[in-house]
């Protein structure tokens, strides 16, 4: 008996301790939202065509509210306090109807379930959509495969890769989401310049 004295102090001694220490604290999470400003697009040469803009298809990687970035070699990891309010591709959607029909580049934008018979169809492919920090200055890196298709004969009247980049300009994650916002910028130019051009 008096051998397990001791050891029984201890143990007691240890639980009481643990109760005393401060609880870790819950980091808060960031949530963030993909903008564009009113004027993210000059206006360029239409052709008088409704398009619809199909549902953003993305990556299994990308389909998902956490903000994706690379750091060391092809691994891809995810912030675990910064997260978007919603996943990127039914972010974009709206973002770029908005931003195509401000262009004048066609005649209308409609989204599926508009009830408009669309004369074309845009549909995008995101295949990245991430931060990547092995470079210096870090850059936020977007690429994804458009594809204009003639809505009666099914016909693909065009198709383009575009890889956009642009450097955050500082650390942080109101610097990627600011360079992620130029990159919609830029893609979206880059679609109604293949809805507006009449031979792309």
């Amino acid at each position: 008996m008096p051998v397990r004295l001791p050891i029984l102090s201890i143990l007691l001694f240890l639980i009481s301790a643990c109760t005393l220490l401060p609880e870790p604290k819950n980091q808060p999470v960031g949530y963030y939202r993909l903008e564009l400003p009113e004027d993210a697009l000059p206006k360029v040469n239409g052709r008088g065509r409704v398009v619809e803009l199909a549902a953003v298809h993305v990556f299994p990687a990308y389909d998902s509210a956490r903000i994706a970035y690379r750091k060391e070699g092809e691994v891809l990891g995810y912030h675990a306090r910064y997260r978007w309010v919603d996943t990127p591709a039914r972010q974009l959607a709206p973002l770029l109807a908005d931003a195509l029909d401000a262009s004048g580049c066609c005649a209308a934008v409609v989204l599926p379930g508009s009830g408009v018979l669309p004369d074309e169809r845009l549909e995008i492919d995101l295949m990245r959509f991430e931060i990547d920090y092995r470079s210096t200055p870090a850059r936020f890196r977007l690429v994804a495969r458009l594809r204009d298709v003639e809505v009666a004969m099914q016909r693909m009247r065009a198709s383009r890769r575009v890889v956009i980049e642009e450097p955050l300009a500082q650390v942080g994650p109101e610097a990627g989401v600011a360079a992620a916002n130029r990159c919609i910028a830029r893609l979206a130019l880059a679609a109604a310049q293949l809805l507006g051009a009449d031979t792309p």
